[in-house]
C-alpha cells in the first residue's frame, strides 16, 4: 500500500526531474536564440556567432550575452576617458580586447594600451597603411599570407604564410612591407567574431627561405614581431605549423624561442618536408591545390590565385579601403603630450589569465 509520504516523495522526485530537464533544454535554446538575435550597442554591433562559438566564448572566454554590452561599454568609457588614447570604440574592436583577456577589463586595458604604444612606437609598420600601396600589393599579389577560406572543426580560421616567396631583390618591396601586409589582412579577419573566439591556426611555409631572406628581414625586426604577435595583438594563435623547414629555421627559433611563453611553444608543431604530417592536423579539403597530392580527386580550397584574389576583393572595395586608411592615419597611436600622470582608474576585475 502506497502511503502519503511515498506519494509525496514521489511527487517531489518527478518535480526534481522536470525541473533539470526544463532548464538544460532552456539554456541551450537561450545559446542556440543568440547568435540570430540583433544585438544592437548604439554602431549597428550585431553578434554573429553560431550556437558553437557562442558556448565556447562562454567556457574559455567567460562570456556573457547578457553582460556583453555593460562590458563593452565599460572599456570604452574607460577609453574616452585617457586623453592620451588614440583609436577607434566601436564594438567589434573593443571586443576584440576583451575576448583576448578573457573579459578582465584590467588585462583588456593593459593590452590595448601597449598595443597603441607599439603602434606608436613603430608608425613604419602600423600607421598610414593603404592596402593598395606599391610594396602591400606586391608581397600580398605573390601569396606570402594566404587566409584560406574554410574553417575546421573547431571553427579555427587558417592561413598560410609562405616565408620564402619573395624576392629579397625586388626593388618594389621592403621588410616594413612585409608587417603591413599581414596587418591588411588581419584588419580584415578580425572583424569576423567567430575568428575572435575560436582563433586561427598558422602554417608557416619556409619553402625557398634563405639566410638572405634572414638578412632582408633582419634580426630585430623578426624580434620584435614575435613579441608583437604574441604579447601585444589581440587575436588567439591556438595552432603553429611549420613546414618545409631548414638550417635557417633552426637560426630563427634560436632567436625568437626566448621571447616565446610555454603556452605557444606548446602549440607549435615542426612537420620537415612531410605535408603527410601536415593533414593529420588539417584536413586536406581546406587546403589548396598546390599543398595536395596529385593524385587527391577529393574537395579543396582552391588554387592559392583564385584564393587571393577572393579575398583581395574584400579590402580592395573603396570603402574598406578607405577604412583602413582612415583608421591608421587618424587614430591607432599613443597622444604622449595628453598622458595623464596617473593612468590606473579603479574598477572590478575579472580573472587574468589570458589565453
Amino acid at each position: 500500500m502506497i502511503t502519503l509520504c511515498k506519494v509525496q516523495s514521489i511527487v517531489t522526485k518527478l518535480l526534481i526531474i522536470i525541473f533539470y530537464i526544463y532548464t538544460n533544454i532552456a539554456s541551450k535554446t537561450f545559446i542556440k536564440k543568440q547568435s540570430s538575435v540583433v544585438h544592437s550597442m548604439g554602431d549597428g554591433y550585431v553578434c554573429t556567432l553560431d550556437a558553437a562559438s557562442l558556448e565556447k566564448a562562454r567556457v574559455e572566454l567567460g562570456e556573457d550575452p547578457l553582460q556583453r554590452e555593460a562590458q563593452v561599454k565599460q572599456l570604452r568609457e574607460w577609453v574616452e576617458s585617457q586623453p592620451h588614447l588614440v583609436c577607434g570604440t566601436e564594438t567589434y574592436f573593443m571586443l576584440l580586447f576583451l575576448r583576448r583577456c578573457k573579459f578582465s577589463q584590467l588585462a583588456a586595458r593593459k593590452m590595448l594600451e601597449d598595443f597603441l604604444t607599439l603602434c606608436t612606437e613603430i608608425p613604419e609598420w602600423f600607421r598610414n597603411i593603404d592596402p593598395l600601396n606599391k610594396g602591400i600589393s606586391s608581397i600580398y599579389s605573390k601569396g606570402h599570407v594566404i587566409p584560406l577560406p574554410g574553417r575546421d572543426s573547431e571553427g579555427r580560421t587558417i592561413i598560410i604564410m609562405r616565408a620564402g616567396v619573395f624576392d629579397v631583390k625586388d626593388s618594389t618591396i621592403g621588410p616594413n612591407d612585409i608587417i603591413k601586409n599581414s596587418t591588411v589582412v588581419f584588419s580584415i579577419l578580425q572583424k569576423d567574431e567567430m575568428a575572435q573566439v575560436n582563433g586561427y591556426v598558422l602554417i608557416f611555409d619556409y619553402t625557398g627561405f634563405t639566410a638572405k631572406h634572414l638578412s632582408f628581414l633582419g634580426i630585430e625586426m623578426v624580434k620584435k614581431s614575435t613579441k608583437f604577435w604574441q604579447d601585444n595583438f589581440p587575436a588567439r594563435f591556438k595552432a603553429l605549423h611549420y613546414y618545409n623547414t631548414g638550417p635557417v629555421f633552426d637560426t630563427i627559433m634560436t632567436i625568437t624561442r626566448p621571447f616565446l611563453s610555454k603556452k605557444i611553444q606548446d602549440r607549435m608543431f615542426t612537420h620537415g618536408n612531410n605535408l603527410e604530417s601536415l593533414y593529420k592536423h588539417v584536413p586536406m579539403h581546406l587546403l589548396p591545390e598546390e599543398y595536395l597530392p596529385d593524385d587527391y580527386t577529393g574537395p579543396n580550397a582552391g588554387t592559392i590565385q583564385n584564393i587571393l584574389d577572393d579575398f583581395a576583393k574584400r579590402f580592395t572595395d573603396p570603402k574598406q579601403r578607405a577604412a583602413i586608411i582612415k583608421y591608421t592615419t587618424e587614430g591607432m597611436y599613443i597622444d604622449e603630450k595628453k598622458r595623464p600622470s596617473v593612468t590606473a582608474p579603479a574598477a572590478t576585475f575579472r580573472k587574468l589569465n589570458i589565453d
